[in-house]
């Protein structure tokens, strides 16, 4: 079920940079 957001978590990764991939392994 997390499926997509992991995938949205990929595609904000590449736009965003690392900074969102960061905050998500942070949390």
């Amino acid at each position: 079920m997390n499926f997509g957001i992991q995938l949205r978590t990929m595609v904000a990764g590449k736009r965003y940079g690392m900074h969102f991939e960061l905050q998500q392994k942070l949390n």
